[in-house]
């Protein structure tokens, strides 16, 4: 078996915010036999020189060079990026190279973890295992919390593309990161400095002394409505752009993935149903930090019993008036 090229394959971006949902929203699509799936590739292959807050004047110069970016990402196989759990039987794998797969990804992960020479395991690649003729495999997925803000360049770089926009409630995602702050599994860091130089910002009064001058919770609203809303903005009415709502995807999640799935001319298989089926009806709620197990009604409303009334107001007092944050405090 060989390397099949990823060029003629559809490829699909999910984008969102950190504590988005993305991870389950990209499982549930990984989950189809036809995807072949890409996990965060933009957190190993990171390029500086491609600004992760590209300006509209940016998002017209060097398209080739994003060109370039968007097929080095398909193409990174590290065991981050190409090996997340759970992993999924693949039509275009037999049996025979599913189990050996599954058992290099096994081997590299237990190598990752070995003191002093754990780093040389998280650059070696897992091999795809697709033959060169292979007609099972229709969509290359890739998920990122890191690129939201290169949406319209990715786009513009690469208008075959398609992108998914997963959001959740601000007050969830604001929640979700002090959380995992004290946890000392996640960085609170709103980027304000990043947030201050966006055009965007602007609108909003949000200069370098007003972002300062806000609270933690009202640092990270900020960040949620600036990033969430440029991609609303710059994406509206665009035939290859879809939005998830993480809250609907959680009340009613096969339907929401019947019509997203319906976008990506994929066909709902049972093995989409059984995980669908077994990761959103676990009791309680939300039981670890990265949990992909979740009673879906509660994970979508255990922010209200972790922010206070006033942190609730502060975060609609930010993010109200903006496209993202009228999906959920419209009047």
């Amino acid at each position: 078996m060989v390397q099949s090229s990823h060029h003629a394959l559809q490829t699909v971006f999910l984008q969102g915010s950190p504590r988005s949902g993305t991870t389950w929203m990209a499982k549930i699509i990984d989950s189809d036999p036809t995807v072949l799936y890409r996990h965060e590739p933009d957190s190993i292959n990171v390029r500086p020189d491609i600004p992760f807050v590209p300006t509209l004047a940016e998002a017209d110069q060097n398209l080739q060079v994003v060109r370039d970016y968007i097929n080095e990402l398909g193409r990174e196989r590290a065991s981050k990026s190409a090996g997340s759990q759970p992993m999924f039987d693949k039509d275009f794998r037999g049996p025979g190279a599913e189990m050996c797969r599954k058992l290099i990804v096994l081997a590299l992960k237990s190598g990752e973890r070995l003191p002093t020479i754990g780093d040389v395991f998280t650059r070696l690649q897992i091999p795809d295992f697709i033959p060169a003729n292979s007609t099972g495999t229709s969509t290359l997925f890739i998920k990122s919390v890191s690129s939201l803000c290169r949406t319209l360049l990715f786009s513009s770089a690469s208008p075959e593309l398609k992108f998914i926009h997963i959001m959740r409630n601000p007050c969830a995602y604001v929640a979700s990161t002090i959380r995992g702050k004290k946890l000392g599994l996640l960085s609170d860091d709103a980027y304000i400095e990043t947030l201050a130089a966006m055009p965007e910002a602007q609108q909003y009064g949000l200069d370098m002394e007003a972002l300062t001058a806000m609270s933690r919770v009202e640092q990270l609203a900020a960040r949620w409505m600036l990033q969430n809303s440029k991609v609303i903005d710059e994406m509206k009415g665009a035939a290859n752009y879809r939005q998830v709502i993480y809250e609907e995807l959680c009340n009613d999640p096969n339907s929401v993935v019947a019509s997203l799935f319906e976008f990506l001319g994929l066909s709902m298989s049972q093995q989409t149903h059984d995980f669908i089926a077994s990761s959103s009806a676990a009791n309680g709620g939300e039981t670890r930090y990265f949990d992909l197990t979740r009673n879906s009604a509660a994970a979508a409303s255990s922010w209200r019993r972790e922010l206070t009334e006033h942190q609730i107001e502060r975060v609609k007092s930010v993010v109200a008036s903006s496209p993202a944050g009228q999906l959920y405090f419209s009047e």
